[in-house]
């Protein structure tokens, strides 16, 4: 017969087993239920018809995906550590983004020569995503050039800001120094990204959405003039301070 304290130890240890293996069970199903969250993609800046799985995330409706700009927006009530955690690999940090007039903190992913921004809207519960471009507008092109401040280089963008006394080329020149710039650019391939130390400039390859084709050295940022210099219809460069109006 066994003894009763021998028992009590047996049961004991059953006992621990099973709350331990409740314990593994509730954990395996409570990280299962992340594998049931809808995977969200996105396109890039230098290859629109590619997708990128930038999350997943436990999404209420349906997200509303832009693949034509590279964006999408989604509700939801996941955290934003837990959407994080479904692409730590690609995550980079947290940082500020100068969204021209508006300032958002943002969870910066990037991945095979394109950056991506996520941030919150608190009062809508709506995640953005956002590939990392300026728009380069003008000389009947409209080309998607990689940046972490989503400029529209465009008479007609120049003209609104200077309604408002402003020029928009401030949004990046004051939020980014030369060695930031260097910094962001430096992860993407010299295929895109050429960067002259001594003139403090960087210049950049563009992909033309029209003609669906890269355009070589289509815009240069010139950290030092504040200026950017832009490939002309005829093959010329031209030099924008952000105060040019359209009838110049």
């Amino acid at each position: 017969m066994m003894r009763k304290k021998h028992r009590i130890m047996v049961i004991s240890a059953v006992l621990l087993l099973a709350a331990a293996t409740g314990i593994g069970v509730y954990y395996g199903i409570s990280n299962n239920t992340q594998l049931l969250w809808k995977e969200l993609y996105v396109s890039k800046w230098n290859d629109p018809a590619a997708r990128y799985l930038i999350c997943r995330a436990d999404v209420t409706g349906e997200p509303n995906v832009n693949f034509s700009d590279c964006n999408l927006s989604f509700r939801s009530d996941s955290t934003k550590t837990d959407i994080i955690n479904t692409n730590r690999e690609d995550y980079i940090g947290e940082i500020t983004y100068y969204n021209t007039g508006i300032v958002n903190q943002a969870s910066l992913f990037y991945t095979d020569n394109n950056y991506y921004v996520m941030y919150y809207d608190e009062n809508f519960h709506v995640y953005t995503v956002k590939n990392c471009y300026m728009i380069y507008n003008m000389n009947f092109m409209r080309c998607f050039i990689p940046c972490p401040v989503p400029l529209e280089i465009s008479y007609d963008v120049f003209e609104v800001y200077q309604e408002f006394d402003e020029n928009e080329l401030d949004y990046l020149y004051d939020n980014y120094t030369f060695d930031d710039a260097v910094e962001f650019y430096g992860k993407i391939s010299e295929e895109y990204v050429s960067i002259d130390k001594d003139r403090q400039q960087i210049t950049l390859d563009g992909f033309e959405v029209f003609k669906g084709e890269i355009i070589e050295e289509c815009l240069t940022l010139d950290f030092k003039e504040r200026t950017v210099i832009v490939l002309g219809a005829d093959g010329s460069r031209i030099v924008l301070d952000g105060t040019e109006r359209m009838e110049e």
